[in-house]
């Protein structure tokens, strides 16, 4: 769902100029869709990043998804459009989730920037099941 909404605001026809004519999600739709991502993409995962110790290389990328996860969420539970990270991070600043710590995320789209390292970003030690209560506090304050 998320994917077709990504299609027809971002898409790039490949098939003679032609545009896939996919029905644009509702904002229904879009939300049920997102409150499934949230448990299969992104919560389940948070217990086994809390625990590690160190950051090995297969798990950069994971861990850097997890701390981006919560500005890629809201902005398009809010805008029901699909942003990249930079755009869903400013969304951020601009709404100021109530609890969620900004650092992490700021430092992690750096590290997607390659401004810094992900082993920078993961000792900072953000609190992952605080910054996921918070974007899940966030989304049930909204319509």
């Amino acid at each position: 769902m998320i994917d077709r909404l990504d299609m027809l605001d971002h898409g790039v026809p490949l098939l003679h100029g032609v545009r896939a004519s996919f029905r644009r999600p509702t904002k229904e739709e879009i939300h049920e869709e997102q409150r499934r991502s949230i448990e299969r993409s992104w919560r389940s995962k948070l217990p086994e990043l809390r625990q590690l110790e160190t950051l090995e290389a297969q798990m950069r990328k994971p861990y850097i998804r997890a701390i981006l996860y919560p500005a890629r969420l809201i902005y398009t539970w809010d805008t029901l459009q699909v942003g990249s990270n930079d755009v869903a991070v400013d969304y951020l600043h601009k709404v100021q989730p109530r609890g969620l710590d900004l650092t992490p995320i700021d430092v992690a789209l750096d590290c997607r920037r390659e401004k810094c390292s992900a082993e920078e970003v993961f000792a900072l030690r953000a609190n992952l099941m605080s910054q996921c209560e918070a974007a899940l506090g966030y989304l049930a304050a909204r319509p």
